[in-house]
């Protein structure tokens, strides 16, 4: 049996000095999905990993997907009709290689991971960059938040029409129904 890989991240992307990408892509219905707008998302937060220390030490734990926990959303936003694509990156104490020459290098490997998430602790990134199709830009649809002003939109319009060819914007259903916090 064979099946296409997808992959928008190079192995090196994946694989980083300080990170790992789950590489969660490979199945193209786990990178990304409508987003669904429920009750009660912080709950489903809340449960979202649980994990326990064990007496010698190691770690066990619980969770849901993270392609299952980035696409809820509380009901007052489904007017955004939201489409996510969902990157799961876990800390390293270094690149994969490094851990990779015996059974103890690479439970080190597992155990920082897993230590790092007990604690909250995200990777060494600011920010994580991935191409996009062109050809997609050029039919991206832009809504502008309902406190955008007509200089914003100017803005928006303009690096629309410089970096993707058009100025396919719309402004928010609630413009003018949301005041500032004064």
């Amino acid at each position: 049996m064979t099946e296409d890989v997808f992959s928008p991240l190079s192995i090196e992307q994946i694989m980083g000095d300080k990170h790992f990408v789950v590489p969660s892509f490979f199945k193209p219905d786990k990178f990304g999905s409508k987003v669904s707008y429920v009750e009660n998302s912080q709950g489903i937060y809340a449960d979202a990993l649980k994990i326990k220390v064990n007496p010698d030490g190691t770690f066990s734990g619980t969770g849901r997907g993270p392609g299952d926990i980035a696409v809820h959303k509380s009901k007052e936003w489904a007017f955004q009709h939201e489409y996510r694509f969902v990157l799961y990156i876990l800390p390293t104490p270094g690149p994969i290689s490094d851990f990779l020459q015996s059974d103890s290098a690479f439970a080190s490997y597992s155990n920082h991971i897993a230590v790092s998430l007990a604690k909250g602790q995200g990777p060494e990134l600011q920010y994580f960059d991935v191409d996009i199709d062109p050809q997609k830009l050029q039919q991206m649809k832009v809504t502008l938040g309902p406190m955008a002003t007509t200089a914003e939109k100017t803005i928006v319009e303009s690096l629309l029409q410089d970096y993707c060819g058009h100025k396919n914007v719309s402004d928010s259903r609630l413009q003018g129904t949301i005041r500032a916090r004064s």
